[in-house]
């Protein structure tokens, strides 16, 4: 079931295997503004084996005053038990011109009351991944990961989360993943042991991380990603499209099949026979019950022909960064030359047309930002292509407006 958004201001529910992807839910204040609950906003019931992904909670004040986003993915508030679910890649945007902005909880947002965390598969790239707010709520038998803070405690309360599994092995590792007492005595403490060292296999299985794709040679992607480190994983399978970013992948056309493509249990693999100019590619997990994860990360490759492959760089640190991104005002592109070298910056829309030549010229060493006018441009995904003597590099835009 596909469902387009949840949102429960107050009473028991229950919210049971549903699919909740691709919202977007934002508020606008001329002296600040405040938004949250991008999936599920529930204060009492149970939130039960639902995919919540790739959400996106968005606050953005004119003028003075506070910007605040919650609970990109659940905003759960007193009696609530969340078991089962994957939550993952949810986000938060806050902003301001000159206020202050903050952003609490990408993937779930705690509130005030006793709630319960189980067995639940958290995938998240958010600065605090799971935000308690108040109260005491349990936090245990999860795969969590994150690559900023995965709990985030500002709760004068101890917070209980044991048996989880972090992606991590050791104590350092996982001290490093808490906000809690420990960085401010004002608030309460995290007791994460015993951990587990591999993933929950009550869980959902979790998708595969880190996944890359690459152009090696005419009509051909290579994918690489990480091994999913839970017992009972028995393969991955391959889903690509070509006509639109996301869910669902229904791609067709390449050598190996339609989309998804079972490749068994290996974690690199080969795409041919690719004609279309942009290829969207992700990977799921199974287990050996047959049970499947959501989607990896997206892997975008804009193809070239054989005459327009790059060169293998002769340096690896002319690097490309693009912020906000999603962007709803401003984008602004950031790269580092290492030396002097022409290059040229142009940005193109997804059938591969050329929309706005950015720069064009020989630049020195140096760190170079340029801003773009959004207002030139509408709703969508965008590529902007970087390219000098010897490299090329290419990022996804998307514009929300």
């Amino acid at each position: 079931m596909l469902v387009v958004a949840v949102f429960l201001a107050s009473g028991y529910a229950e919210i049971v295997n549903n699919i909740v992807v691709n919202n977007k839910i934002s508020s606008y204040g001329w002296y600040g503004a405040s938004s949250n609950g991008g999936g599920i906003c529930s204060d009492s019931g149970k939130i039960i084996g639902n995919i919540i992904s790739n959400n996106i909670v968005g606050a953005y004040g004119y003028m003075n005053g506070s910007a605040i986003a919650s609970g990109g993915g659940i905003l759960a508030f007193h009696q609530i038990t969340i078991m089962d679910n994957t939550v993952s890649y949810n986000l938060l945007s806050a902003s301001t011109y000159t206020g202050n902005s903050y952003e609490y909880g990408s993937a779930i947002y705690l509130g005030e009351g006793v709630s319960e965390s189980r067995h639940n598969t958290i995938v998240d790239t958010g600065r605090y991944t799971i935000y308690i707010g108040t109260g005491s709520p349990v936090i245990d038998s999860n795969n969590l990961y994150s690559t900023g803070y995965i709990i985030y405690n500002g709760s004068v309360s101890n917070i209980n989360a044991p048996y989880n599994y972090w992606y991590a092995t050791d104590t350092s590792s996982i001290n490093a993943k808490i906000w809690d007492y420990y960085n401010s005595s004002g608030v309460g403490k995290v007791f994460y042991e015993p951990f587990l060292t591999s993933g929950d296999t009550i869980a959902p299985v979790p998708p595969p991380l880190s996944l890359t794709a690459t152009q090696t040679g005419e009509g051909r992607i290579t994918l690489n990603w990480d091994t999913v480190k839970v017992s009972d994983v028995a393969g991955y399978k391959v889903w690509y499209d070509t006509d639109t970013s996301g869910y669902p992948y229904t791609g067709t056309g390449a050598n190996e099949g339609n989309s998804p493509i079972e490749v068994g249990n290996i974690t690199t693999f080969e795409l041919t026979g690719l004609s279309a100019p942009i290829y969207y590619v992700a990977v799921t997990a199974y287990d050996n019950s047959g049970d499947s994860s959501w989607y990896s990360n997206e892997a975008v490759v804009q193809l070239l022909g054989v005459e327009e492959e790059s060169p293998k760089p002769k340096f690896q640190n002319a690097k490309l960064e693009v912020y906000p991104n999603p962007s709803f005002s401003k984008p602004v592109i950031k790269y580092e030359l290492p030396e002097k070298v022409f290059v040229s910056l142009n940005l193109y829309d997804l059938s591969g047309r050329l929309v706005k030549p950015i720069y064009s010229g020989t630049q020195d060493k140096g760190y170079y930002t340029v801003e773009l006018k959004s207002n030139e441009l509408t709703k969508g995904i965008y590529f902007i292509k970087f390219k000098g003597d010897t490299f090329t590099s290419t990022k996804k835009l998307v514009i929300l407006k």
